[in-house]
């Protein structure tokens, strides 16, 4: 989603884009697709949304990708859990201004591919991605490098804090407050 900067003289907002999983709590395309619908009515934004496919016809290209047991279907086969997170976001895909059948595509050519579309500058630096997932349901595959901070305070079992974020600076104070905190963002550093 990238601002397109109403007035004059206004400096455009730095693109941002957000990965959505199916298996997030709360998770509702229907609802989604709603969102969208109402960013795409505001004249600041440029909102587009990427659909990510593998074919159909071709379930071992989905299939390698997932490690049994889907967590759509802990019960039953891979591609039963496929089937039912299809048809949870078919609304998503339908609403979407690019699918790309992702398939057959290496890295490399995904990431060309990515480039073409959404490619914004050849300056462009370090990219950082910051996500928080379940120990329990695995490290994210695409992860490159994982910290694991659970040994710092935790801000969300405060409540005053618990409905902000981590660019709130209450919770930046709260967490830098950690006597654990300090030692481990210098080690980090280094």
């Amino acid at each position: 989603m990238r601002s397109t900067a109403g007035n004059p003289g206004e400096m455009a907002a730095a693109p941002l884009a957000f990965g959505i999983d199916t298996r997030t709590y709360g998770f509702d395309a229907h609802d989604l697709a709603h969102r969208l619908h109402e960013l795409r009515r505001r004249a600041d934004l440029a909102p587009r949304l990427l659909y990510l496919d593998c074919d159909n016809r071709n379930p071992a290209a989905a299939l390698h990708r997932i490690a049994p047991p889907h967590p759509l279907a802990p019960d039953r086969p891979v591609i039963d859990g496929i089937a039912d997170e299809r048809s949870k976001i078919a609304r998503l895909r339908d609403s979407a201004d690019l699918t790309i059948d992702t398939s057959m595509l290496s890295p490399h050519q995904f990431k060309q591919l990515l480039l073409g579309h959404f490619g914004l500058d050849a300056q462009a630096g370090m990219r950082i991605a910051v996500m928080s997932f379940s120990y329990r349901r695995g490290v994210p595959r695409d992860a490159d490098l994982v910290f694991d901070v659970r040994f710092l305070k935790n801000p969300h079992y405060v409540p005053e804090l618990k409905p902000l974020t981590g660019l709130d600076a209450e919770v930046a104070a709260f967490i830098e407050t950690d006597p654990d905190y300090r030692p481990f963002i210098d080690r980090l550093r280094a």
